[in-house]
């Protein structure tokens, strides 16, 4: 794992837990997070995904298994940030992620047992995407609403507002209340 690596998830990390315990600014740190660490897989997935051998000095990256993982991670995390803030398409944008990290997983699997060279690239990808396809299907069974009363959990009002208004989508007065008694809190 590279360090800018490391640095980006750290920053993700550190965002859903001041989310979690409702600091200002940890909704924008955790959306900015995800964001630039999916692009960050996405443009330069071919470099941050590979592994340089120290001991022997034999560089472990497959270019194109690289740029697939990168893509696959940029849909993933995506998709996480989607479902956290309850953004339409969440749904489809996590079912395509899991789709590509299972892909990737799958793939990994069968390089890892016929290399010889390259265990270590293939061990640490599908380390990589295992993580990221258990919390995709983590979040693509787990309900808005619950989601929704954990980072809200000190208001009891909004939730039951939040719940009323995804109850009864057709209902305008339920959105119109949702928001008005959101815009007071703020």
């Amino acid at each position: 794992m590279k360090l800018l690596e490391k640095i980006a998830l750290s920053v993700i990390v550190l965002g859903i837990t001041l989310r979690l315990f409702i600091v200002p600014g940890g909704i924008a740190l955790t959306v900015f997070s995800l964001f630039l660490t999916g692009l960050l897989y996405l443009i330069a997935g071919f470099w941050l995904l590979g592994y340089m051998d120290k001991k022997n000095g034999v560089k472990q990256n497959m270019t194109g298994l690289s740029i697939g993982a990168g893509i696959a991670f940029f849909f993933g995390l995506i998709a996480i940030l989607m479902k956290i803030m309850f953004w339409s398409g969440s749904t489809i944008e996590l079912v395509t992620a899991s789709i590509l990290l299972f892909l990737l997983l799958i793939a990994a699997s069968i390089l890892f047992s016929q290399s010889v060279k390259r265990k270590l690239y293939y061990k640490l990808l599908m380390i990589r995407s295992s993580v990221l396809l258990v919390l995709v299907i983590f979040l693509l069974y787990t309900d808005n609403n619950s989601i929704y009363r954990v980072f809200h959990r000190n208001d009891p009002v909004l939730i039951q507002k939040w719940e009323y208004m995804n109850a009864h989508p057709d209902d305008n007065a339920a959105a119109e209340d949702f928001y008005n008694y959101q815009d007071t809190l703020q």
